[in-house]
């Protein structure tokens, strides 16, 4: 049997949430005119959530046929391991909008 290799990096520095007072302060205007104006940027945001955004990834691979078998660290990357059967047909999938801003960012050789 033989496999083809991916290996993606996942950044795990933690990022502070948004902040509406530091942002009213900031820009001049009340914290509550920009939690309602920005309401969906201070709900729960996915761009803080990890192990959501490592979910989001591992879903993304498994449906274009990627097996993750491994993971390991380095420094504040936490490294994901995925390999693929060459003998086995490469699943057919589109990508969708968020599936394409979750992978932009990994160089050619490392997407799905």
């Amino acid at each position: 049997m033989s496999y083809q290799y991916r290996v993606v990096g996942v950044n795990v520095t933690p990022i502070a949430a948004p902040d509406p007072v530091k942002a009213s302060e900031q820009l001049k205007m009340s914290k509550e005119f920009i939690e309602k104006e920005f309401a969906s940027h201070y709900q729960s945001s996915q761009a803080t959530n990890t192990p959501l955004q490592v979910q989001n990834l591992l879903n993304i691979y498994g449906k274009r046929g990627w097996e993750h078998y491994y993971e390991g660290q380095i420094g504040d990357q936490v490294l994901l391991y995925f390999r693929r059967d060459t003998d086995l047909a490469v699943p057919s999938v589109d990508f969708t909008a968020e599936e394409m801003a979750t992978t932009q960012m990994l160089a050619a050789e490392q997407r799905p």
